[in-house]
């Protein structure tokens, strides 16, 4: 049903919708305008306007506009098992080696690099480093800058983890500005401007 739909390949399908593309197998769009899933296995977009899902086997867009899974500077080809649940403008991608088992449920403008990373909510989130196991609950213009693993900013706006060295199993709750630099086991509760930098640091809050 619907109009100027393609699904080519093997065992490819379009419920409904208007302009929508699928190649590649066992491909499925449910719905939308001009959504596109393009040389990918296993993925599915189920609505929403010009979502891509390229090259990124078992992956799947619930809706939104603007989304995509796939691609980046690590190449077409390095991407996997992505989830964006809907919003506007966000991407999974390849960073410099892979972006698999990401997660991005909604928001807008995020963008996830490496594995194994989750960006709830929010907007222009990013991991613009890379690395893994990586959690953004929610507020805006939140970076990680360097590769590392196992860190958190809940909320919040401006804040960024990691610098010239990586951090590892780092965390901030909230605030604004706040930044985790080096080292591992290091902790900012909330506050404004606030900097750590070392080993097994804590900070609840201030300025």
């Amino acid at each position: 049903a619907g109009f100027g739909n393609h699904a080519d390949g093997n065992r490819t399908g379009i419920v409904v919708g208007t302009g929508n593309h699928v190649t590649g197998t066992d491909g499925v769009i449910a719905g939308g305008t001009e959504n596109m899933v393009d040389n990918s296995t296993r993925a599915m977009i189920g609505a929403g306007f010009r979502d891509t899902i390229l090259a990124a086997e078992n992956s799947f867009i619930g809706g939104g506009r603007l989304n995509k899974i796939g691609g980046g500077p690590g190449g077409t080809a390095n991407v996997s098992h992505g989830f964006i649940g809907g919003g506007q403008n966000n991407k999974i991608q390849s960073g410099f080696s892979s972006g698999n088992h990401n997660a991005i449920v909604g928001g807008e403008n995020h963008t996830l690099f490496g594995d194994h990373n989750v960006i709830a909510g929010g907007i222009n989130n990013t991991n613009s480093g890379g690395g893994s196991n990586l959690f953004f609950g929610a507020g805006s213009n939140n970076n990680s800058f360097s590769g590392g693993s196992d860190y958190a900013i809940v909320a919040g706006s401006g804040n960024q983890i990691g610098g010239s060295f990586s951090v590892a199993r780092g965390f901030v709750g909230a605030g604004q500005n706040n930044r985790l630099l080096r080292g591992t086991n290091s902790f900012i509760g909330a506050g404004l401007n606030d900097s750590r930098s070392g080993d097994n640091s804590f900070l609840g809050g201030g300025e």
